[in-house]
């Protein structure tokens, strides 16, 4: 996978800002929303999104894997600039 300077960037920002930061630890099925800002009026794919979130969340500590993920439901939102994530206990 090609990671852009820009994904890069994006990363290191999110080491940044969950650097100090008490997370919940996440090891059991989850269920996630994500809520996407369009960062242009350009056509783009919404599933391209997904991994690099949940990579992150990864990355960060805040889920131990995402092969946890039980049910998820993404969509964009108006207004938002970058993204919004909910997790919750997935009912299994």
């Amino acid at each position: 996978m090609y990671r852009s300077k820009r994904y890069l960037a994006w990363l290191e920002e999110c080491d940044v800002v969950f650097a100090n930061k008490t997370v919940p630890r996440i090891n059991y099925p989850f269920a996630i929303e994500i809520a996407l800002g369009r960062p242009s009026k350009r056509k783009m794919d919404i599933d391209n999104r997904i991994k690099a979130v949940l990579d992150m969340l990864q990355r960060v500590g805040v889920i131990e894997d995402d092969c946890h993920a039980w049910n998820l439901n993404v969509y964009w939102q108006q207004g938002l600039d970058g993204c919004q994530v909910t997790l919750h206990k997935a009912a299994v």
